[in-house]
């Protein structure tokens, strides 16, 4: 008797795959990462019940892919704080 897996336990159980190909360094996680894409466009409300793990692995796998790193963007001063501090000079502050 076998039980029949939900499409989003199969997609899981593929992000899983993917996981351990890269994590393993085999270049077949690209094949699987297209299979899982191919998955997720033909059931689109599946992508709302991935966990932040299984969404992480799938960047992931899209970076390793493509070679891009994803950063966090950095924080930019404001150009009232610049323009807030324009013109003091340490004597000023003393």
């Amino acid at each position: 008797m076998s039980i029949e897996l939900t499409k989003h336990q199969q997609i899981v159980e593929q992000i899983g795959t993917m996981r351990n190909l890269l994590l393993q360094g085999n270049p077949n996680f690209s094949s699987m990462l297209r299979t899982i894409h191919t998955n997720l466009s033909k059931d689109k409300d599946v992508v709302t019940l991935l966990s932040e793990e299984d969404i992480g692995s799938l960047v992931s796998g899209l970076m390793a892919q493509t070679g891009v790193v994803i950063t966090a963007a950095a924080a930019k001063k404001s150009k009232s704080a610049k323009a807030g501090t324009k013109g003091f000079t340490l004597e000023d502050l003393l």
